[in-house]
């Protein structure tokens, strides 16, 4: 039980150090927010704390954008930004599993943004341009950057996959809840792979050291603190009383005699039981078996009497 425990104590301290070494950097800060505009479009200015060099992922609905900041976080203060300059209605950011979502809504709940939206990374500061009737034009990808087009697209299906319900702030229960789950299976897979070598590889897989071969055959539980185990030593077994304080030879055994002898014996499991009592009334029950079998049986005297008076009066035959 000790070892397991050891083993669960152990467990958990990778578990947690696994999953802080895992856990997204978020000392990136959104501190400040910044909107200009004129005929053409709308500038939103976002402002960091430090340099920010992730990749932005977009999402667009009618009347609706949401510009997702990989491990980010925001001041509390900017969470509502209300606008209302006839074509930006609002803004609100939204905060998901180490992530910052921008969501811009529009005055017209109908308006397609899809095409009239561009994002520049610039030092600490990300400013969104948002046209506000003609498209961007469409840049052609040259031959040398379309594989990291290609790799600049599965991040932001990762980052999408990472902003969704699941991972949101509302779900922070469940994923705990299955957290906790998935450390209990683990737990319990340990426990029993190590069942399984005690009860199958412990008595086959011995460190012994030295030029004897010693092995526990077998053990029987008399009380909390007192046992009787059987050692084998190079195959002559020995009967060992156990306590918590001592450990004390009771007799050389062999085949099942010592066995026998405690199964024969009247032991409750609540009396205290003293193996030097076990031990004398085990030898003394010994040395009167093998007395009993070294004493020749003496002849019936009266019987030799008679049969030898019947032979004196046997009479000669003619």
């Amino acid at each position: 039980m000790q070892r397991l425990i050891t083993l669960a104590s152990i467990f958990l301290i990778l578990c947690s150090t696994a999953v802080y070494a895992a856990a997204p950097s978020s000392d990136n800060t959104i501190s400040d927010i910044n909107i200009s505009s004129n005929a053409a479009q709308e500038q939103i200015q976002l402002d960091f704390t430090s340099e920010f060099k992730e990749s932005i992922s977009t999402d667009f609905e009618n009347g609706l954008i949401q510009l997702t900041f990989p491990n980010t976080v925001f001041n509390p203060s900017l969470a509502y930004f209300n606008v209302n300059d006839r074509f930006i209605q609002s803004i609100r950011l939204i905060k998901a599993a180490g992530s910052s979502i921008v969501e811009i809504h529009f005055a017209d709940p109908a308006f397609d943004a899809m095409g009239m939206i561009k994002e520049k990374a610039e030092g600490n500061r990300v400013t969104v341009l948002v046209n506000k009737s003609a498209k961007f034009e469409i840049e052609e990808p040259s031959q040398s950057s379309a594989l990291s087009t290609e790799n600049l697209n599965q991040s932001d299906r990762q980052t999408s996959f990472l902003s969704s319900d699941t991972f949101s702030g509302g779900d922070m229960t469940t994923n705990i809840v299955k957290m906790l789950v998935a450390l209990f299976l683990l737990l319990l897979f340990f426990y029993l792979l190590l069942w399984v070598y005690n009860r199958f590889f412990a008595t086959r897989f011995r460190f012994n050291k030295g030029k004897y071969d010693i092995k526990v055959s077998s053990t029987c539980h008399i009380s909390p603190k007192q046992k009787v185990i059987v050692l084998e030593v190079n195959g002559a077994a020995y009967a060992c009383g156990v306590t918590a304080n001592s450990i004390s030879v009771i007799s050389k055994v062999s085949a099942n005699s010592f066995s026998d002898y405690l199964s024969n014996l009247n032991l409750s499991a609540g009396n205290e039981v003293s193996f030097v009592d076990i031990r004398a009334q085990y030898l003394e029950d010994k040395k009167r078996q093998a007395d009993l079998q070294t004493d020749p049986k003496k002849p019936d005297s009266k019987f030799a009497s008679e049969l030898l008076q019947r032979v004196k009066n046997l009479k000669p035959l003619d």
